[in-house]
């Protein structure tokens, strides 16, 4: 069945932490997410950019929609080194959602590959 037609402004409603087409509170079964979301948190505070990375990936291939987690995943790959691949996330992103929801991406998507495509960076690949 066709998706269901859903407002920009319900897409990028305060509060629904940029999750499109899925608005809500997570379904059950969301233990999975919520965990790697944790565990990514968890690298990070303990500064363990190699199993942060694995954990937001892994949370991104769970919520591909999710704006949150893609910028998450956008900073762990520019931590990484690799700004070119979190330009093409933020691409594919938004293709995804432009594609499902005929939207935009979500703002802050949006601002963070303005300053990324902004920083200066030591690879020629980067857009």
């Amino acid at each position: 069945r066709p998706p269901t037609p859903v407002s920009l402004a319900a897409l990028h409603a305060p509060g629904s932490g940029g999750v499109l087409g899925l608005g809500g509170p997570r379904r059950a079964g969301a233990a999975e997410p919520q965990a790697a979301e944790q565990r990514g948190e968890r690298a990070e505070a303990a500064r363990e950019p190699v199993a942060a990375l694995a954990w937001w990936r892994r949370l991104a291939d769970e919520e591909p929609h999710t704006a949150r987690t893609v910028i998450r995943l956008m900073h762990a790959l520019e931590q990484s080194g690799d700004r070119a691949a979190a330009l093409r996330l933020a691409r594919a992103h938004t293709s995804l959602i432009l594609e499902e929801f005929q939207a935009g991406p979500h703002p802050d998507v949006a601002r963070l590959v303005e300053r990324m495509r902004r920083a200066p960076s030591g690879s020629e690949d980067d857009g």
